[in-house]
């Protein structure tokens, strides 16, 4: 499968947002990074500093060998604290911690998965303010429905039940609920106990575990049969991803749907090849198998979470149409989400 040459015009150019949108940067501002120690793409690291450097008065960094301590002792001298992190979380239990007895601090912090070129060329090349308003037109049409409904060309032809019994996810970047913030934005996410169907995953998988496999799925698509938002029948004619997928799903409750998933980043431009928040952006449904994001509100559970994306697909609450063609139906003036379970980060 092809891979993307990396336009570094537009890398610099995502670089820029990201700390001129979605950090709220200026010039009387300081802020610190925490790299991470493995010193892949250090041309990266430069081009940080680089732009970083002309947001914000004071620009400091380190790598995230160092310990939490040499982090708390900093706290108190900077606006902004960014971790960027490859796939896990550098520091998550002494930052919980920290947070816990300084919860004022917390909207300090933010947390930046899927370190890569790939990620500064493609995550924010959509406005956080876009994303905001996506993410509140569906999660408020998504509240006010019964039936959400997903089709597709490939083959996807789901029906899911919608109710108020269930909260939500609004990822886009927002320090919220006594956690950093987390970054590459954007989705909206419910669950669902009532989903019937065929699932086709045409764009990618991801994971909340180690994947070292091309997640990409555009030339052996996932085809997943569910009742009552179990796993009935799949196929792929992929020999690994078959086995993979038999392995998984033997796993207790691997094959029952946690979540039901809308990214919602109209910014990105293609799927990657490695294991990627990123896949997961991409404005379309997607699946997340196994681990469910409900919290006490169900009684289930799963160490494992997979998520099943899809390319293109039409989705259509009760009779509206929210989304066709990659592109979202976004409601006009304001949007009140007042009374709506909430959570703001799907990772921590």
């Amino acid at each position: 499968m092809e891979t993307k040459v990396v336009n570094f015009e537009a890398v610099k150019t995502g670089i820029a947002n990201l700390f001129g949108d979605y950090m709220e940067g200026s010039t009387d501002k300081k802020m610190f990074c925490i790299f991470p120690s493995t010193h892949d793409n250090i041309d990266l690291i430069d081009l940080i500093i680089e732009k970083g450097s002309t947001h914000y008065k004071d620009f400091n960094y380190i790598d995230n060998s160092c310990s939490f301590e040499a982090i708390s002792n900093i706290v108190s001298q900077y606006d902004n604290i960014i971790y960027f992190e490859n796939s896990e979380s550098t520091h998550s239990k002494e930052l919980s911690k920290y947070l816990d007895k300084n919860p004022k601090d917390v909207f300090k912090f933010t947390r930046i998965f899927d370190w890569s070129f790939e990620l500064f060329e493609q995550a924010f090349n959509a406005k956080r303010e876009t994303i905001r308003r996506i993410n509140e037109s569906v999660i408020y049409k998504g509240w006010n429905s019964s039936v959400c409904s997903v089709k597709s060309n490939s083959g996807t032809d789901l029906e899911i039940a919608l109710s108020q019994q269930y909260g939500w996810i609004n990822s886009y970047g927002l320090t919220m609920g006594g956690h950093p913030s987390i970054l590459p934005p954007s989705e909206a996410a419910t669950y669902s106990d009532k989903i019937n169907g065929i699932l086709v995953g045409d764009g990618a998988i991801n994971t909340n575990f180690k994947f070292d496999y091309d997640p990409r799925l555009g030339e052996y698509p996932i085809k997943i049969e569910f009742k009552d938002s179990q796993v009935v029948n799949f196929e792929c004619p992929n020999y690994f991803i078959q086995s993979f997928l038999k392995q998984y799903f033997s796993i207790g409750n691997a094959n029952r749907v946690g979540e039901v998933g809308f990214g919602t980043n109209v910014g990105l431009k293609y799927f990657v090849d490695f294991q990627s928040h990123l896949n997961e952006r991409w404005p379309s449904l997607h699946l997340g198998l196994g681990a469910p994001n409900q919290g006490e509100r169900i009684d289930w559970g799963s160490v494992y979470h997979l998520d099943i994306i899809t390319n293109d697909t039409v989705i259509i609450f009760d009779n509206d149409i929210i989304l066709q063609n990659n592109s979202y139906k976004v409601i006009e003036g304001n949007i009140n989400l007042d009374g709506i379970p909430m959570g703001y980060a799907d990772t921590l």
